[in-house]
């Protein structure tokens, strides 16, 4: 990385267990290690041990008031450069909701997540109605994916969805990094990069391995599929913090796992991966 650069976090969360009651995390004992608050000053403190300087929240609780609490703490932080926050895109008011909250110009994208949604809820023709206005607005829509219905569904949506509309697969799309992907990972994820709108987050890796006992060479193989497939202007880093911590990595853990990942790419390439790709995805007003 250039020294006048600086990495972007695209994906990380804060959550009040007195504030909002989540779905996730829950009390379950396998949670336990995140199942606790997680604010701004937890991140802040982390961020120090690394180059990261700014960073893009991602909605944890499906609620309007989450999305305007966060908007708030994003004008007391400056680090927080983007929020991808929730939406109602079913609603009638859909349009109304991103007026409002666009008042805040640091509301950059929405996100449900499928796995609290109908079996095939991004098919519907009232959500592609939500869809068609965040693109009319500019703001972009994080796709979590990891079933294979959701992945089918996840082709019909991209199928319908505007062509203007910026579309993030968050987690390389959840591939096996303890067996390995299947063969229907990389079908799909090919299927996903040629759409030219489509970009996907280098994140949430550590998670889906070995919890104890991950390494590099885990995730080596899906990074370097998902980087020839998209290119290296349609993929970002993401840390996926606090969730990480389910596989005892800090935030400095997973940001130099994926460095070492990249070593092979051009100074480049590297800093469109770690900086100028979140800029141009999340439309940041950073220069």
């Amino acid at each position: 990385m250039p020294k006048n650069s600086a990495v972007i976090d695209t994906h990380f969360h804060i959550w009040d267990l007195k504030k909002f009651d989540y779905v996730w995390p829950n009390s379950d004992r396998e949670l336990e290690k995140v199942y606790r608050n997680f604010m701004p000053d937890d991140y802040l403190r982390e961020m120090a041990d690394t180059e990261i300087t700014n960073s893009i929240f991602v909605e944890a609780h499906e609620s309007l008031e989450e999305t305007r609490w966060v908007l708030q703490l994003a004008e007391q932080y400056d680090f927080i450069k983007g929020v991808v926050g929730f939406v109602d895109l079913t609603s009638d008011d859909v349009e109304e909701q991103i007026k409002k909250f666009k008042e805040n110009r640091k509301l950059v994208g929405v996100r449900k997540v499928l796995d609290l949604s109908d079996e095939g809820w991004i098919e519907r023709d009232d959500v592609m109605r939500g869809i068609d206005a965040l693109a009319r607005h500019n703001l972009t829509y994080d796709l979590l994916i990891r079933t294979r219905d959701q992945y089918e569904s996840a082709k019909k949506f991209l199928e319908r969805a505007p062509p203007s509309l910026k579309i993030i697969i968050d987690h390389l799309g959840k591939p096996n990094a303890k067996t390995g992907a299947d063969e229907q990972w990389y079908e799909d994820m090919s299927f996903y990069a040629s759409y030219k709108n489509v970009y996907c987050k280098l994140s949430g890796m550590v998670t889906e391995g070995n919890l104890n006992d991950w390494k590099p060479s885990d995730f080596k193989k899906h990074v370097d599929y998902v980087i020839e497939k998209f290119g290296t202007d349609r993929v970002m880093f993401g840390s996926d913090w606090p969730v990480c911590k389910l596989a005892n990595a800090n935030l400095s853990d997973v940001y130099e796992l994926l460095k070492g990942l990249l070593s092979d790419l051009s100074e480049k390439d590297r800093e469109k991966v770690l900086r100028l790709n979140a800029i141009k995805a999340y439309n940041l007003a950073i220069h």
